[in-house]
C-alpha cells in the first residue's frame, strides 16, 4: 500500500510540471535527485523508482502543507513569516514554502548533517533557505523566533522527544503552530512497518524490534527508530505547553486517537 502510494505520487509530479515557481522548483527537484540516484543506483533497478517516488513525495507534502496552512492558518502566511522544517531531510517538504513568493515565508532547514541535493536545489533554484546543522534537543534560534515548526516524520527517531518537544515551544511565537506527523503504531499493526518493510514489528516492545531489524530481517542495517507511538494524546504528551487544534484524521473519534495523519498544536 505504501509503495503504491508513492508510486501513485511519483507519477502526478512527473506528469504535472506546470509554469508557476513552485512547479520550477519541483523541476530542479527531481533532476538533481534523479542525477543523485544515479550515480549509485541503475535506473532499472525497482528501488530506482521507489526511492525517486519516496523522495518526490516529500515534496508533494509540501506543497499540500503550503495549501493547509494558506487555508486552516491564513495569518501565518504573512510576509516574512518565519517556517523552520525541523528535521528536514532532502528539503523537499521546506522547498514549497521557500518557493511560493518572494518574501513570503524566511525559511530555515535543520538536520543533523547537510543534505547535498537540498543545497544543489536551493542553489540552482536561487532560493532563499537558510540551513543549520544540530540537533532538536538544542535548537540553535532565539526564544519566540519562529511562526510555524514543521516537525514531519521525525519524532518516531528523537530519544528525548519532551526535550524535543520544549524546544520548540521556546522558539515558537505566541500564536505559532506546530503540525506533526509521524505514523501511528496502530495503522502498522498488520502490515509491514513504514521503515524497514518486516511484517507485525511494530507490535513487538522497542528493544526487539531493533533486535529483529539489526540481527535478523535487515542485517547490517542500522535501527533507527525510538519509539512509534499507540495514541495521537501520546505524541501529544511530546510536546508540553502546547494545546492541540486540530487532529487531521481519517473519520470519527477513533481515527483521530489512533489513526491521525497530521496533529496541529499552537502556542497561546
Amino acid at each position: 500500500m505504501q509503495a503504491d502510494t508513492e508510486r501513485e505520487a511519483f507519477a502526478e509530479l512527473v506528469v504535472s510540471p506546470g509554469d508557476n515557481p513552485v512547479d520550477r522548483v519541483e523541476r530542479i527537484f527531481l533532476e538533481t535527485n534523479q542525477r543523485h540516484l544515479s550515480s549509485w543506483m541503475s535506473q532499472d533497478d525497482k528501488r530506482f523508482r521507489e526511492t525517486l517516488a519516496f523522495v518526490l513525495g516529500r515534496f508533494a507534502e509540501g506543497r499540500r502543507l503550503v495549501q493547509l496552512v494558506s487555508e486552516q492558518m491564513p495569518q501565518l502566511m504573512a510576509p516574512g513569516s518565519r517556517v523552520l522544517d525541523l528535521g528536514s531531510g532532502n528539503g523537499g517538504v521546506a522547498l514549497p514554502f521557500a518557493s511560493v513568493g518572494k518574501g513570503r515565508f524566511e525559511t530555515h532547514c535543520l538536520d543533523v548533517f547537510r543534505h547535498r541535493e537540498l543545497t544543489q536545489v536551493v542553489r540552482e533554484a536561487e532560493l532563499e533557505v537558510l540551513y543549520a546543522i544540530g540537533y532538536g534537543e538544542h535548537l540553535p534560534y532565539a526564544g519566540e523566533s519562529f511562526d510555524l515548526v514543521l516537525y514531519l516524520e521525525t519524532v518516531e527517531h528523537v530519544a528525548k522527544p519532551k526535550s524535543v518537544g520544549r524546544e520548540i515551544h521556546r522558539i515558537l511565537r505566541p500564536g505559532g503552530a506546530c503540525i506533526v506527523s509521524t505514523p501511528p503504531r496502530v495503522r502498522f499493526a498488520f502490515r509491514p512497518d513504514p521503515h524497514y518493510g518486516v511484517r507485525w514489528l511494530v507490535l513487538l516492545p522497542n528493544p526487539l524490534q531493533k533486535w529483529i531489524v539489526e540481527r535478523v530481517a535487515r542485517k547490517g542495517t542500522r535501527y533507527e527508530v525510538t519509539h512509534l507511538y499507540w495514541t495521537s494524546a501520546g505524541v501529544l504528551r511530546t510536546l508540553p505547553g502546547l494545546k492541540s487544534e486540530a487532529v487531521n484524521a481519517r473519520e470519527g473519534f477513533l481515527s483521530r486517537f489512533l489513526n491521525w495523519d497530521l496533529i496541529v498544536v499552537r502556542k497561546h
